[in-house]
């Protein structure tokens, strides 16, 4: 599953990292759209609200402080992320910082 490289270190697939991250925020970004929904009752709407103010609130204190963890620590590397549909192919994120 995982290579090793000559000096030993096992190598770790990249976007290892933001892939989570990155399917977090758009699930983030569904719940945001249902608060948005006209055709959704009032109330149901600012409860979706409140879920997407929690999630975001959460991401930032437990996932970026994280990845802020990973790089002052030296472990995060170079990211490139695989393509999608919203993003193109040669999209490169470069160092996580």
């Amino acid at each position: 599953m995982y290579e090793e490289s000559q000096s030993g270190d096992v190598e770790l697939p990249q976007g290892r990292f933001l892939d989570r991250e990155r399917s977090w925020l758009a699930f983030n970004e569904r719940v945001l759209e249902l608060a948005e929904d006209p055709s959704t009752p009032l109330l149901e709407r600012a409860n979706f609200l409140a879920i997407f103010a929690s999630n975001l609130d959460e991401f930032f204190m437990v996932r970026v402080a994280g990845l802020k963890r990973r790089i002052a620590t030296g472990v995060a590397t170079l990211l490139r992320v695989r393509p999608s549909a919203a993003r193109g192919a040669g999209d490169d994120l470069g160092p996580l910082a």
